[in-house]
């Protein structure tokens, strides 16, 4: 352990073994496979760029009579979830985040908001104002660093890697004050045929319900 970080044979055949682990040095192309680190580069851009990128404007609409009354909101949980975001809504959001997360692209983790709440909560909730009035020149914090991880042995093919994501903090406040917003009417929105990813509901229901009308089916001798 003490000897571990020293300069020594040891440090740098680990150090670049590691460093050889995590270089991709050849990715499957149209045209075969490439070993040229501008291709490589220029694969995994477009690849993710498709993937994450601004998507073109759909002209699919849906009628006003689509979803019964029982999908529908009243106007008062419409206009809650339009309201301007408090301070308390904020300090929440903020204290409710995993504290212990990566760094991110900016270099200001959730310990340094938790940390100088009362310093920065000022200049916070000019942020958070500016993002609801549609004043935020959001690209600017909308960015990430994307990490990639093999989910295979010797991988080559982009589609073979697992992407991890490191977003701003600032910019993942947004999210989760739009996510604690929604969550409180998920409820009424989504179906209860839909069993996942709903708190309170596990995906597990689903493989139950389909057992049990298979057992039915099997045991009348009905089809369906």
């Amino acid at each position: 352990m003490l000897e571990g970080d020293s300069n020594t044979n040891f440090f740098h055949l680990s150090a670049n073994g590691r460093r050889r682990k995590k270089s991709i040095l050849s990715l499957e192309d149209t045209g075969g496979l490439t070993t040229d680190p501008e291709k490589i580069q220029e694969l995994i851009y477009s690849y993710y760029k498709q993937l994450f990128g601004k998507q073109p404007h759909r002209t699919v609409s849906l009628s006003e009579l689509a979803w019964g009354e029982h999908g529908m909101l009243t106007a008062g949980e419409i206009a809650s979830l339009i309201l301007p975001f408090s301070e308390e809504e904020v300090k929440h959001a903020v204290f409710d985040m995993k504290i212990d997360s990566a760094p991110d692209p900016d270099g200001f983790s959730i310990s340094f908001y938790r940390g100088c709440w009362d310093t920065i909560k000022g200049d916070l909730m000019d942020l958070i104002n500016d993002f609801y009035r549609g004043n935020l020149d959001i690209k600017r914090l909308n960015y990430s660093v994307i990490t990639l991880v093999p989910k295979i042995k010797e991988a080559n093919n982009v589609k073979q890697f697992r992407p991890i994501c490191l977003l701003n903090v600032s910019f993942r406040i947004f999210t989760k004050l739009l996510m604690d917003k929604l969550a409180v009417l998920m409820d009424k929105l989504v179906s209860n045929n839909q069993t996942a990813f709903i708190k309170g509901r596990y995906v597990l229901d689903g493989v139950v319900i389909l057992h049990e009308t298979m057992h039915e089916l099997s045991s009348k001798k009905m089809r369906g």
